[in-house]
Parts: structure tokens; sequence; C-alpha cells
């Protein structure tokens, strides 16, 4: 009994440090950018002092013309390179 009761906890603890290791890999490429969303005609973007980022994963309608800090990671579109939004939160001046 006591054994069966050992595995369950080793069991139990790989699956947690199995979990804890997949997020952290996961995390390594997340970028923090800062700057204004503004509507084009092309979409929303976020504008940086680093440049233009056209945004994907959120819907920032309501964050036009606000300053925020966005958490995500950056890949290569067509036109540029795309933030891919994870989360958002407006920045107080």
């Amino acid at each position: 009994m006591k054994f069966k009761k050992d595995l369950i906890k080793i069991a139990l603890l790989t699956v947690v440090v199995s979990f804890i290791a997949g997020v952290a890999i996961a995390g390594d490429d997340m970028t923090t950018i800062t700057g204004m969303v503004e509507q084009t005609d092309a979409g929303l973007v976020i504008k940086t002092a680093d440049g233009n980022f056209a945004t994907a994963g959120a819907d920032l309608a309501t964050m036009v013309g606000k300053k925020v800090e966005a958490m995500g990671k950056v890949s290569e579109g067509d036109a540029g390179p795309v933030f891919n939004v994870v989360s958002i939160k407006e920045v107080q001046e």
C-alpha cells in the first residue's frame, strides 16, 4: 500500500515538473513592448520607439489612442513585424 502511495506521489511530481518546464520553455521568446495603439489603413498597430507592430491575438479596438504595455511574441508578417498579444494593459503617464 505504501509503495502505491509513493508511486502516485512520484507520478504527480513528474507531471508538475513537466508542466513548469513547459511553461518556462514557452515563455523564453516572450517580449514586452510599450507604445501607442493606433488605427491605420492596414489595421491596428502598436507604435513603439523601435517601430510599428501590427497586432494579432487580441482585440485592441478599445485601446486606440492609449499608451499600452503588451506582452507577447513577435513574428514576421507580409508587411513587417506582427505582435501576437498575450496580455495587455494601459500605461498611465
